[in-house]
């Protein structure tokens, strides 16, 4: 039996429109049902892709003390996580990846108090190895402007994304980070 190019469906090999003998009507049921998973995987796709994909978002209110330089950011409350709960690890301040893809991953620490001037920043860690590193200078004490920072990360079925303070001792009022699957 012959085959599409792209997506290899099986095709009648028959005089359309008539139908000769029984492995006629077999050759259109085989290509039903092919079109059919195809459209069905497809349709799976777009809503996992599209309507659905994994997102979560995990923050932090006004925590018990300062962060320093190399402090990894902690977090004690679930905004949402629509895998039910795949996502966000609060036990250990993460996010686990369940499918690989690209993901945009986003952090936002708002201040109450920076008692120095110099550079804030936070890193965006993967199974514990520095990635993308995000810095904000200011020249006031004290620092009054907040860090927001985003990537487009390229992560893999598994991987743990943390983040890392870097800069001067602060105290935040709130932390933010968040996570959705673009493809």
């Amino acid at each position: 039996m012959k085959e599409t190019f792209n997506y290899g469906f099986p095709y009648p090999e028959c005089d359309p429109p008539l139908t000769k003998d029984i492995s006629d009507i077999e050759q259109f049921r085989d290509l039903a049902i092919a079109v059919d998973a195809e459209v069905e995987r497809i349709a799976t796709l777009a809503d996992d892709t599209i309507v659905n994909p994994d997102a979560a978002v995990m923050f932090e209110q006004s925590p018990a003390g300062p962060f320093a330089n190399g402090d990894q950011l902690t977090f004690s409350f679930l905004n949402f996580d629509n895998t039910g709960g795949q996502l966000v690890d609060l036990v250990n301040d993460r996010f686990t990846i369940r499918q690989t893809g690209f993901y945009y991953v986003t952090c936002f620490i708002n201040p109450n108090i920076f008692s120095a001037t110099g550079n804030v920043g936070v890193v965006f860690r993967t199974n514990g190895v520095d990635g993308p590193r995000h810095d904000q200078a200011n020249s006031t004490s004290p620092i009054s402007t907040h860090l927001s920072a985003q990537e487009v990360m390229r992560l893999n079925a598994g991987d743990n994304i943390t983040f890392e303070y870097r800069g001067v001792s602060f105290s935040p009022g709130l932390i933010l980070v968040g996570m959705y699957r673009l493809v």
